[in-house]
C-alpha cells in the first residue's frame, strides 16, 4: 500500500472552495445586514436631530417638512396681506434663534396659531437662501400676518411686490399703508419707496418724503431707516436736477 508523500498535503483533509463559501456566506450576509441597519439608524437620528434639537435646520429637512405640510401652508396665499391685518396688530415678535434648531416644533406651534413661531420660522427659512425656499418662507409670513404680526404682513407684501405686476404692487401698497399706520418701520420705508418710484401708486415725492421721515422717527437705529435715508438722498438729487437753474 502506497504511503502519502510527506512533502505534499493530503487533499482529503483540505476543505473545498464550495465548503468555504458555504461557511462564509451567512457570515457576510449578517455583516451586511448589521452595516445597513446601523447606517439607517444613523441617518434617522441625524434627520430627527436637525428637525428638533441639534444645531442647523438641515437643507433637505426643510424641503421635506414643507412638502409634508404644503396643503396647509398654501391656504389663503391668494389673499392680500392688507385684508388679513387686524387693526391692533402685534409688534416685536422676532426672537433670534427661536426656530433655528427647532424647525418642527416651531411649525407645529405655527399650525396651532402661534404668530410669533410662524414669523420666526419664516425668518430662519429665509436665511437658508436655498433654491425654492421662498415658497416656504412666504407661506409662513402669510400665516404670521393672519395671526396678527404686523411685520410679517410687510414681509409678505414685499414678496408679492417682487412679481412686479400692477395688481401685485397695488396689494403691496395697500399693505404698507396699513402697516405704516400701525408704526411698522419697514412698512413706512416701503411705502415711501413705492411712492418715490410710482409702483402700484401714483408717483408723489412729497408723500414719499413724509413716510420716509416717519420711518426714521419710529426707529432711527434700524436698517429700514438707513434705506429710507438713501431714498431721500435719491429724491433730493432728482429734484435738484429738475429744478430750474438761475
Amino acid at each position: 500500500m502506497q504511503q502519502p508523500d510527506p512533502q505534499r498535503p493530503n487533499n482529503r483533509t483540505k476543505p473545498s472552495k464550495l465548503m468555504v463559501m458555504l461557511i462564509l456566506l451567512p457570515i457576510l450576509v449578517v455583516l451586511l445586514m448589521w452595516a445597513f441597519w446601523h447606517l439607517f439608524q444613523s441617518s434617522r437620528h441625524h434627520a430627527e436631530a436637525n428637525l428638533g434639537g441639534s444645531p442647523g435646520i438641515g437643507k433637505y429637512n426643510w424641503q421635506q417638512l414643507y412638502l409634508d405640510n404644503r396643503h396647509w401652508l398654501v391656504q389663503n396665499m391668494d389673499t392680500c396681506p392688507a385684508d388679513l391685518l387686524t387693526p391692533d396688530g402685534l409688534h416685536n415678535l422676532y426672537t433670534e434663534g427661536q426656530c433655528d434648531t427647532a424647525m418642527f416644533d416651531c411649525l407645529t406651534a405655527c399650525r396651532q396659531g402661534d404668530a410669533a413661531r410662524c414669523f420666526n420660522l419664516g425668518i430662519e427659512v429665509q436665511k437658508l437662501e436655498d433654491p425654492g425656499q421662498d415658497a416656504f418662507s412666504e407661506s409662513l409670513f402669510q400665516h404670521a400676518c393672519a395671526g396678527g404680526s404686523v411685520l410679517a404682513c410687510t414681509n409678505r407684501a414685499a414678496g408679492i411686490s417682487m412679481i412686479d405686476a400692477d395688481e401685485s404692487n397695488g396689494c403691496a401698497v395697500r399693505t404698507y399703508q396699513k402697516t405704516c399706520r400701525q408704526d411698522e418701520v419697514w412698512g413706512c420705508t416701503m411705502l415711501g419707496h413705492h411712492l418715490a418710484r410710482g409702483r402700484g401708486i401714483e408717483k408723489d415725492f412729497t408723500q414719499a418724503k413724509q413716510f420716509l421721515h416717519k420711518a426714521c422717527d419710529i426707529d432711527p437705529d434700524t436698517e429700514a431707516c438707513d434705506n429710507a435715508k438713501d431714498i431721500l438722498v435719491q429724491i433730493a438729487a432728482i429734484e435738484a436736477e429738475s429744478s430750474p437753474t438761475e
